[in-house]
């Protein structure tokens, strides 16, 4: 059973997940500005429904992404913050219902769901260990058979550079703010020490590579307000993760299909943000 207190989501009989030093506390805030790379769009769901099927019973979504509320016949949400439960979820129906839980140890029976899904909720997870464990854990609770779709940033063959991306933003190449930051973020992913990226890490670079925000809002045309949202990172704890397509292969177990990346949506870096689906073994 999961209990809150005082701002922390506690299992009776495990140990306490602390949000505090979590930007995820304060996500919810600026849930409405956010855009495609960073929120799927129609045709993303569209892209989930065609791999999970529109009538499966008993789909696991990691997260509350709203837009995926109604994918499948059933649907069962599970999410750490009570915020952005109170702030996003649509709401509890005959079909779809949301908990407070931990993804490490999910509180549902062996083999009782049909599918699973999530948009980005690999990239929050520490490579190789977190992602591993995640693997681990969905194979318990998923049926043989049943269909896993996340949606992933994965990190690009080529690699770009921060100085290049700059260049672009003040040229006009880049569209959107939020396909910045996942650019931003990509760009200073270390070359040796694997995927993992502390995300304080990405405001830091950010204000000294673009110290002048007026300035670049006027170049760009994204507003203040928009890029007040990489804010959000400042004293963060957390870490993001941008592995290549290779090290996504190397953490799913044997209790899974061999996995494929399917291209989906058309939006800006549609081409980094694939579906990784697979299926669990019989």
């Amino acid at each position: 059973m999961w209990i809150l207190i005082r701002g922390t989501i506690t299992r009776v009989d495990s140990r306490p997940v602390d949000l505090s030093a979590s930007h995820w506390s304060v996500y919810h805030r600026h849930w409405e500005r956010l855009e495609p790379p960073l929120r799927v769009n129609p045709e993303v769901v569209a892209g989930y429904t065609a791999v999970i099927g529109a009538s499966t019973d008993r789909v696991l979504l990691q997260g509350v992404t709203p837009e995926l509320a109604d994918v499948g016949a059933s649907l069962v949400a599970v999410d750490r913050s009570p915020a952005m439960v109170g702030a996003i979820w649509p709401g509890d129906t005959d079909r779809r219902r949301s908990v407070l839980g931990n993804w490490f140890d999910l509180p549902f029976r062996a083999r009782s769901f049909g599918a699973v899904m999530g948009d980005a909720g690999l990239s929050i997870l520490e490579f190789p260990a977190s992602q591993a464990r995640i693997f681990e854990e969905l194979a318990r609770v998923l049926r043989p058979g049943a269909r896993m779709a996340m949606r992933v940033f994965r990190l690009p063959e080529q690699r770009e550079s921060v100085s290049s991306l700059r260049e672009d933003a003040f040229a006009g190449r880049v569209g959107r703010f939020q396909a910045f930051k996942l650019r931003l973020a990509m760009a200073i992913v270390p070359d040796r020490s694997g995927p993992n990226l502390p995300v304080g890490r990405i405001r830091e670079v950010f204000d000294r590579e673009f110290p002048d925000r007026v300035a670049l809002s006027k170049s760009t045309g994204w507003t203040l307000e928009d890029i007040a949202t990489i804010d959000l990172y400042e004293n963060s704890a957390e870490v993001y993760c941008f592995p290549t397509e290779q090290q996504f292969t190397s953490v799913v177990p044997q209790a899974f299909a061999p996995i494929r990346f399917v291209p989906v949506g058309t939006y800006e870096l549609a081409e980094r943000c694939p579906l990784l689906v697979t299926e669990r073994r019989g």
